[in-house]
Formats: C-alpha cells, sequence, structure tokens
C-alpha cells in the first residue's frame, strides 16, 4: 500500500471515528449510532457491505442494529436471528463467540439454509466477528462483513474488522447501560408514585372524618353566644384540611393517569398552549403572565403520553408560579425549537427572570419532597417533571439559575420521526 493510500485510510478511519463518538456524546440513538459505523467501515472498504446485529438476551435472539448500503429488506429478514452452529456467519460467530470467515458461502457448510438469501443479496464470502463486552466476556453482538466475490481476510483487513468491531462494542454496551439507568429512574419513580399513593389512601379517610367532624362543629360554634371568637380558627382549620385533601387527590390521579396513558403524537406549541389556558386561575392569582413562541418553521412533533408531558410543562410553569416571583407577580417566557446541539430533539425553554436559586438549592430542587414554600408547594413537582422527562420521555430536563438571575429549564425531547 502506498504512502498516500496509506494516509487516506487512516484519515477515513479517524473520520469515522470522530463521527461515531460524536454520535455517542449526543445521546444519539443505538441505531443511528450502529448505522453510521456501518456506514464508514463501508468506506474504508469500498467493495464490502456492513451489517451489526445486537444481542437481546431475554429472547436469546439478534436484532436488526445498523447498515448502510445493504436494503432494509435485508435488515429485517435477519432481524430474531437465534446464533447457532449452523446459522450462516453472524450466527455462528454468536455462538461460538469467535470469528467466522467463510470463505464462499456456496460451499461453507453454517451457509446451507442462508444459500438462496445469500444469493439475492449477491453475497459470495462472509466474516462476522462477535461483539463481547470487556467487562464480562457476554456477548452483545455481532459485526459482518460481506462480499461480492470470495476471498480471505489480510492483516489490515483483519485490523480494521477490529477497530470497528471495538466502536460497536462500545455503541451496544452504553445503549445498555443508558437503559438500565432509565430502567432504574422508571423504577424509582412508580415506587414513589405508589407510595404516595398508598400514603393518599390510607390519609384520605381521616382527613375526610376531620372535615365532617370540623362542619359539625361548626353548626355548634354558630349557635354559641360567642360564635365569632372561633370562626376564625375553624376557617383555618377548614381550609388546611381542603388543601390536604386535594393534594391527596391529585397525587392519587397522578399514579392512576400513567396506568391509562396512551401514546401518541404530539403538537409541541398546542400542548403548551392549551395547558397555559387551564392554568389560568393558577395564573392569575399569581399574576404570572406566560408568554409562548414557537421558532419552529412548521408544526413541531413528538411521540408521546400526552398526560405525561402536559404534567412536566403544568409543574415547570407552576414552580415559576409559586417560586420566582414575589406577590407583584412577573413573567414566564416558553420558546419551542429544534435544539441546536441535537438535530433530531425538540427544545422547550421555560425562562424566568425571579428571584433565582442558590447552588444550594439548585442541587436538591428536583428531590422528592425538597422544596422552599412549605404550606405552597408539595416538594414533588420538580421531582417528578424531571423523571418523568428522563424515565418516561426519553428526554432531558437542564437547569441553569443564579440568586437574583431567575431560572431557565431546558426541556429535550426526542422528535417525532
Amino acid at each position: 500500500m502506498s504512502t498516500a493510500t496509506s494516509n487516506t485510510a487512516t484519515e477515513q478511519l479517524l473520520q469515522g471515528q470522530r463521527a461515531v463518538l460524536s454520535l455517542l456524546a449526543e445521546g444519539a440513538s443505538l441505531r443511528k449510532t450502529l448505522s453510521s459505523i456501518a456506514h464508514y467501515a463501508e468506506v474504508c472498504t469500498p467493495d464490502m457491505q456492513a451489517s451489526i446485529l445486537w444481542f437481546e438476551a431475554s429472547t436469546g435472539k439478534l436484532r436488526r442494529g445498523g447498515h448502510a448500503r445493504l436494503p432494509d429488506a435485508f435488515a429485517d429478514t435477519v432481524d430474531g436471528l437465534v446464533p447457532g452452529p449452523m446459522a450462516g456467519s453472524c450466527g455462528t460467530a454468536a455462538f461460538q463467540k469467535s470469528r467466522v470467515v467463510s470463505f464462499d458461502v456456496n460451499t461453507d457448510p453454517v451457509w446451507v439454509a442462508f444459500r438462496e438469501f445469500a444469493a439475492v443479496y449477491n453475497i459470495r464470502s462472509a466474516w462476522s466477528t462477535p461483539l463481547l463486552s470487556p467487562a464480562d466476556g457476554s456477548l452483545l453482538g455481532v459485526f459482518g462483513m460481506y462480499y461480492p466475490d470470495t476471498r480471505n481476510p489480510s492483516e489490515e483487513d483483519l485490523a480494521l474488522v477490529d477497530h470497528f468491531t471495538n466502536l460497536a462494542a462500545i455503541a451496544i454496551e452504553r445503549s445498555r447501560h443508558d437503559e438500565a439507568l432509565r430502567e432504574s429512574e422508571r423504577r424509582r419513580h412508580h415506587g414513589l408514585l405508589a407510595l404516595t399513593a398508598g400514603m393518599a389512601h390510607e390519609l384520605n379517610t381521616p382527613l375526610g372524618v376531620a372535615r365532617t367532624a370540623s362542619q359539625l362543629l361548626g353548626e355548634e360554634i354558630m349557635l354559641a353566644p360567642d360564635a365569632d371568637r372561633f370562626t376564625e380558627t375553624l376557617a383555618l382549620v377548614q381550609d388546611n384540611l381542603e388543601r390536604g385533601l386535594t393534594l391527596l387527590r391529585s397525587f392519587h390521579a397522578s399514579v392512576m393517569d400513567q396506568a391509562t396513558q396512551d401514546v401518541e403524537t404530539n403538537d409541541v406549541l398546542e400542548l403548551v398552549t392549551n395547558t397555559v389556558k387551564s392554568l389560568g386561575p393558577v395564573l392569575t392569582a399569581a399574576k404570572l403572565t406566560v408568554q409562548v413562541n414557537s421558532i419552529y418553521p412548521g408544526a413541531l412533533l413528538v411521540r408521546c403520553a400526552k398526560v405525561r408531558l402536559v404534567q412536566v410543562v403544568t409543574n415547570l410553569i407552576t414552580n415559576a408560579a409559586t417560586h420566582a416571583y414575589g406577590p407583584d407577580g412577573g413573567t414566564l417566557d416558553i420558546t419551542i425549537g429544534g435544539s441546536l446541539l441535537h438535530s433530531n430533539r425538540a427544545e422547550l425553554l421555560f425562562v424566568d427572570h425571579g428571584v433565582g436559586m442558590s447552588e444550594d438549592v439548585a442541587a436538591r430542587c428536583a428531590d422528592p419532597f425538597f422544596t422552599t414554600a412549605r404550606g405552597k408547594s408539595s416538594g414533588l413537582g420538580l421531582f417528578v417533571a424531571r423523571h418523568v422527562t428522563e424515565s418516561e420521555l426519553g428526554g432531558a430536563l437542564l437547569l441553569e439559575t443564579k440568586p437574583g438571575a431567575g431560572v431557565r429549564w431546558t426541556l429535550l425531547l426526542p422528535m417525532a420521526s
């Protein structure tokens, strides 16, 4: 290989590596990342077609991962392949956890059941390398390289294969790690809400009895000659009982909503605008003016359970209404657009110009039951908003704030494809 050719190959390799690492950093989907790896592998080997499958441990099957030149029909067909000793080069490599080189698929025994399939896609030679976890050696997937003629890999070919299989293994390991974190957060979130629902159920009865008793007591007090002396105190008791019952009902409704939610395509501007309208009385009482502005060309769509996104938006707005300003009120600006850093994500900015948060409060504001307005807030609003966003909507909720400089929440959500 000439020096010029070698330099070009190295640059292509580095370009592919940078592109893949960029996708990993921005949290792109596993399929998009694996397809990028397949693309750059093909760029470095122009007469090769690549396919990457990931292993689904719960079913014991290889699942569609990423490809570039190969058609979707190929990926759809191999999706669900079960590893075995005679399952083509990919299925066999996954079964053996070792590289399989089929010099000629027409004569290699592992391809007996797949020769007609290979002919459809002009595959004559196939090399497959298992993707193994560096942590415990478990199977992550398999990287398949297909050629239109018979051939064996050279040392340079094997080095190239190892480079891209390492990238693919990192991508799948990262995806598994992220999914495990999301599942942990989902369980924590549902556990807390289940606990809250249980508490709501247990507390509802004694509070209801107390409310009834206070009403009966009020009737007795009205007959007393010095009734005025007790009226204010009784009204305070009844107001707090009503507030407690209202909170319990809202907690219980939050849990019940999750059991009946349906995933659908939502227009973000329409959803936010309707949510603001529904909060009219709350905003009026807080003297908070909410301005909604979309800078996205056309309709910005996300797929999720509508009730969950409404809950996040509601909690961010009511948090500003409760904490951002004093009795004179202020404004909250909501800007809807596409993220400049993440091309496939919607971005909703919630910006107020109020009191802001100290570093300590900012670090704890999304903890369950933490609040700086005891008596006005349950301390669950931001906790629910962040955990619903991350564990159920597949997004992120980011905070920027300083004392006296207001609060800026950035809500990132996957766009509907």
